[in-house]
């Protein structure tokens, strides 16, 4: 029994002892679209020693040594295989790109489009690194802003510090450029006999960025403006009316037909409309009070205007003069020349009206 015992000891520790003869291997693909890409470079790391590779009945032997091979893609303390830095194998290229970064003029964002899902996705923009997206689905489009990507590539799929600084050094020079790591495309593995471990790491490299025209959407220019006028107690129409008010005797029409119900009429203010422009907005006539306008905002495209009024009208149940009325608000616009102002809902950003000359 105890010879039993001392045997199977010495089986488990055996099993703890580094196989100090172990080599690893490890894939590194890459895909692309220009003649530098479509491959896949394979790189042992361990004790010099003699592989076999391929089935039975056709095996070759890979002398794998210390030797250093000058190369821009060798990575340091990788083997040589046959006095070469790696073995290298051709790839078909991509029908279909994985992934499109496009520039979005006048912005420092960049638009990404996938048509697969994909891991990890960074850009180099020809001095720092940057991350895109840690992932993205198959079907992903949007302005993504780029954060920059400390390490480099480092830790990028399967990638140690050697290998990221190998990769680094043969992409940066075709800057700007993106790799987007690879879920779906797996390159068959090596058959090779007496491995430890077998990574696999696979990339695509976008290396010519267009601008995508398309994607810019300027920001909504800030205007200036004020309530020149409101009240509740117009004269005119039934029915909602709205009006561009763009000289002095339509500016007048508009007051006195404000004003009709009072006593007397506030003086006419005085408005330069070839710096400025009036939008009047009749209500039109309720059966009670409680009714009012309220602007929330108002932007501009182009040379259209977009108000956000809401029409308020009294709640069920509240206390209101059972008396006509007729709300009405005049808008100043510091801006000159405009021809159209929609009337949108604020809360649905529905159009439900529209002002003209």
């Amino acid at each position: 029994m105890r010879i039993l015992a001392f045997l199977l000891t010495m089986t488990l520790l055996a099993g703890c002892i580094p196989d100090s003869d172990a080599v690893k291997l490890h894939d590194i693909s890459l895909y692309g679209t220009g003649n530098d890409f479509n491959f896949t470079n394979s790189y042992f790391f361990g004790k010099a020693k003699t592989l076999e590779i391929g089935s039975e009945g056709q095996k070759e032997e890979l002398l794998l040594s210390e030797d250093i091979v000058p190369d821009i893609m060798n990575i340091s303390k990788s083997l040589s295989v046959n006095k070469m830095p790696y073995l290298q194998t051709k790839l078909n290229k991509l029908n279909i790109a994985p992934s499109v970064v496009s520039y979005i003029p006048l912005t420092t964002d960049l638009k990404l489009t996938t048509n697969e899902d994909v891991a990890e996705i960074a850009y180099f923009d020809g001095s720092k690194w940057f991350s895109l997206l840690d992932a993205a689905t198959d079907g992903f489009n949007a302005s993504i802003t780029p954060n920059q990507r400390i390490g480099g590539l480092n830790g990028l799929g399967n990638l140690n510090n050697a290998e990221s600084t190998m990769l680094m050094r043969y992409l940066e020079p075709k800057a700007p450029i993106v790799i987007t790591v690879l879920k779906n495309h797996q390159p068959s593995k090596l058959a090779i006999d007496g491995l430890k471990e077998y990574k696999q790491t696979i990339f695509y490299v976008q290396n010519v960025i267009q601008t995508d025209n398309t994607a810019y959407i300027p920001p909504a220019e800030t205007l200036v403006w004020d309530i020149l006028a409101e009240g509740s107690n117009a004269v005119g129409s039934e029915e909602a009316e709205y009006q561009i008010i763009k000289d002095s005797n339509s500016l007048l029409n508009v007051w006195n037909r404000a004003y009709g119900n009072q006593l007397s009429v506030p003086p006419l203010p005085n408005v330069n409309f070839d710096k400025e422009t009036i939008v009047a907005i009749f209500m039109g006539q309720k059966s009670t009070g409680g009714y009012a306008l309220r602007l929330e905002n108002i932007q501009i495209d182009e040379n259209e205007l977009f108000l956000d009024l809401e029409q308020i009208a009294p709640g069920e149940g509240a206390i209101s003069t059972q008396a006509f009325s007729h709300p009405w608000m005049l808008i100043k616009i510091l801006r000159g020349g405009l021809n159209l102002a929609w009337l949108r809902d604020p809360a649905s950003q529905e159009i439900y009206g529209v002002a003209k000359p």
